[in-house]
């Protein structure tokens, strides 16, 4: 047998700490940032400002029956048109460090803070049976897309959804 040399030795190592980087990354991202969200979805000063402005625009310009989905509409519009995109870096997206609802607002955030800072206000609105969705594409190598939900009892709407990637993980987060 050919004993492996210096250059081998560190491209086997470097190959490992990759490997295990990405299996830990791949499962915080998909399997466990869930109750990462759950714990996340915070109702700030800020929230309750926002909150508030929709409610009011809600009521003066619909009728009562409307009103929870003016207050989706709204924060949709608000969330995704008024919150610039922005990527992660690569230290804060497998912490979840900068998914703080007032973070968004501030700084502009990626799919995953802004469907939190959607589902903070949507809470602040009191309206309930919200969901935090993942999606998958396995052209991404297993990463995908955030998104969330509301469900009236009778059905469940999706907001800032893609079409075309699978609903992976829907979590109930009120």
């Amino acid at each position: 047998m050919k004993e492996i040399g210096n250059k081998s030795m560190i491209f086997i190592l470097l190959f490992m700490i990759f490997a295990t980087i990405t299996v830990f990354y791949l499962g915080n991202s998909l399997l466990n940032r869930i109750s990462i969200y759950e714990n996340t979805i915070e109702v700030s000063d800020e929230v309750i400002k926002i909150a508030d402005e929709i409610k009011e625009y809600c009521i003066e310009n619909y009728d009562e029956s409307a009103l929870e989905i003016c207050y989706e509409w709204e924060v949709e519009r608000r969330v995704v048109t008024e919150n610039e995109y922005v990527i992660d870096d690569i230290l804060s997206e497998p912490f979840n460090l900068n998914n703080n609802p007032d973070y968004t607002l501030e700084n502009g955030n990626d799919c995953e803070g802004k469907a939190i800072l959607a589902l903070s206000i949507l809470k602040a609105l009191n309206v309930s049976k919200l969901y935090f969705v993942i999606q998958i594409s396995e052209e991404l190598f297993g990463g995908g897309h955030a998104c969330w939900g509301v469900n009236n009892n009778h059905y469940t709407r999706f907001y800032n959804c893609m079409d075309e990637l699978i609903y992976s993980e829907i979590e109930l987060v009120s």
